[in-house]
């Protein structure tokens, strides 16, 4: 048992077995990051969304919940009467939650029989920064992948998902709103300011964790769209796993659009689909012009950061 946690309280493992990170804003790429990991030989990406205080019951899809959340109400009544393990006793909340990332990422590896273990990780609204501070105090030599999409897009492909959910749930006679809306490349409101949060929210964060940890390496979802088995390559090498041509191709072509999308080809778009498009600058078919200014007053700058036109 090693006695590094806060308070000298118990960190199971030796060693944090949670070794890389794909941090970034939702819709982004991390899905089909995770896929094109998942399928080496030697690494397995996966999600617990673990860290930032933070619990929404989304009526319009899953509840979203963090670990770290989860956590702080079970603190509530786990043993409230007992020294060291009262709600106020972060020191072991802190470490039972560093404990628990351990135990999936343990179990998965057991389970699959690979040596590498990581996570894809989407910040909910307001908890990117704690979160990269949460994740350097897990484990200071994680390798940090920080994957940037064009803010724009991510706006359109995360519009698109939520008139998706609307859809699905609506009256016969909401219906038509929804379906007239995907039909014209029509991005309601709330959702144009919802992804724009999370991605300056995420896109700041990932930027500032490059003070954090000295293993951080920078991709974007159109390099990655534009030359895959390069970008593949460099992502396999940051991670220190085989990187020769044969199994970047593999890993690559297991998690092209094509697969995903169930036969589309990148472009071809299927408004319904999670995997709608697969094409990078599509938010020139959907922005209206108001939105366009909106987005240059509150990100242009972020944008330019970037290296985006």
């Amino acid at each position: 048992m090693n006695l590094t946690g806060p308070d000298r309280s118990p960190r199971i493992f030796k060693e944090p077995l949670l070794s890389f990170l794909i941090f970034a804003s939702p819709k982004s790429g991390t899905t089909w990051m995770q896929r094109l990991l998942s399928q080496h030989p030697e690494a397995v990406c996966a999600e617990s969304r673990a860290f930032g205080d933070y619990y929404d019951p989304n009526p319009l899809s899953t509840p979203h919940l963090t670990l770290e959340k989860y956590l702080g109400i079970l603190s509530n009544y786990y043993a409230p009467s007992v020294n060291g393990l009262k709600p106020a006793d972060s020191s072991f909340y802190r470490v039972a939650l560093f404990n628990f990332v351990d135990t999936l990422a343990a179990t998965t590896m057991a389970t699959l029989n690979k040596p590498l273990y990581g996570e894809k990780f989407t910040p909910y609204t307001t908890t990117a920064e704690h979160a990269v501070e949460v994740w350097h105090e897990y484990n200071p030599a994680l390798k940090f992948v920080n994957l940037t999409r064009d803010g724009r897009d991510v706006i359109v492909s995360g519009g698109a998902q939520w008139l998706n959910h609307r859809l699905r749930r609506a009256s016969a006679g909401e219906k038509a709103v929804f379906q007239n809306a995907l039909r014209n490349h029509t991005i309601m409101p709330e959702d144009f300011d919802r992804f724009l949060g999370y991605w300056t929210e995420a896109v700041t964060a990932g930027l500032k964790a490059r003070d954090r940890f000295p293993c951080y390496l920078s991709l974007s979802y159109e390099k990655f769209l534009a030359h895959p088995v390069a970008q593949a390559t460099v992502l396999f090498e940051f991670l220190g796993i085989n990187a020769s041509p044969a199994v970047v191709r593999t890993c690559v072509e297991a998690a092209a659009f094509d697969k995903l999308s169930g036969g589309r080809k990148s472009g071809e778009e299927d408004g319904n689909s999670f995997f709608r498009k697969g094409e990078a600058g599509d938010w020139k078919n959907w922005f209206s012009p108001d939105q366009e200014r909106m987005f240059e007053q509150r990100a242009g700058t972020l944008l330019r950061t970037l290296g985006y036109a």
